[in-house]
């Protein structure tokens, strides 16, 4: 008798916390339906920071006179890449109650992929760029890309390589802020990744490996200031060993 007193009181102390739990979800229903078929919340327009490609945006994605929740912003991005692969990084945002806001951010050419068949312009997340015709690609350091075992490559495309990701983070450690200033990467060969080899300034090579290539290059710059004068006669300097190894043009 007494367990079911006990129960009893039990399931109506409950009664407060399953109707409290009952309206909030009313109330998410509610609002929810609320949210995705009210028209205060259909698209009427788009923001783009590139003024220009507004009406041929709007045009491809046809999304006026939908409800702003209902759309699908990964895909809509998906969408603008294809029709501009390779030039912009693209992020698609909500403005409530009714907008869409388009950001266009260039691609930066950070190196050029020499293939045996084909040469590419990169970035620093190995997207294969589309660039003006009248682009100098000669500007850029050049990586071997003899490791590359992709066929049929095209603009837009992100080239998924362990070896490339190498020579992207050598490229850019070289050239960030307080790195070797004086001195520019011309070529760079990461094919096998405990023998990597760069050329700086065309005629100086460089050699690290991958497993320890940052902590090596850091003494780099000092290396270069104790050989002062020296420097222009250098043939290569091997970063791999406890104590670089500098071999010098013979005369």
């Amino acid at each position: 008798m007494r367990m079911a007193r006990k129960k009893i009181k039990t399931i109506f102390n409950s009664i407060p916390f399953i109707l409290v739990g009952a309206a909030i979800l009313i109330v998410a229903i509610a609002v929810t339906s609320f949210l995705k078929n009210s028209p205060y919340f259909n698209i009427d327009g788009m923001f783009c920071s590139e003024q220009d490609k507004l009406s041929k945006i709007e045009k491809l994605l046809k999304v006026k006179g939908k409800n702003i929740f209902s759309v699908n912003l990964k895909e809509v991005s998906r969408v603008i890449q294809e029709k501009y692969p390779g030039i912009f990084e693209i992020s698609v945002t909500r403005v409530f109650p009714n907008k869409l806001r388009v950001a266009f951010k260039e691609r930066i050419p950070l190196a050029k992929l020499s293939l045996p068949n084909n040469n590419f312009v990169i970035d620093n997340e190995a997207v294969i760029l589309k660039v003006p015709e009248d682009f100098d690609d000669s500007v850029l350091p050049v990586i071997n890309g003899s490791f590359i075992a992709f066929k049929d490559l095209k603009t837009g495309q992100k080239i998924k390589s362990k070896n490339l990701n190498v020579a992207l983070s050598i490229l850019e450690y070289m050239s960030s802020p307080g790195q070797f200033k004086k001195y520019k990467v011309t070529e760079l060969d990461t094919a096998n990744v405990n023998k990597i080899s760069f050329m700086v300034d065309s005629d100086i090579q460089i050699i690290v490996r991958e497993e320890d290539f940052k902590e090596k290059l850091k003494i780099l710059n000092s290396l270069f200031d104790q050989l002062s004068q020296k420097v222009n006669n250098i043939k290569y300097i091997d970063l791999r060993f406890k104590d670089p190894i500098i071999n010098y043009k013979k005369k």
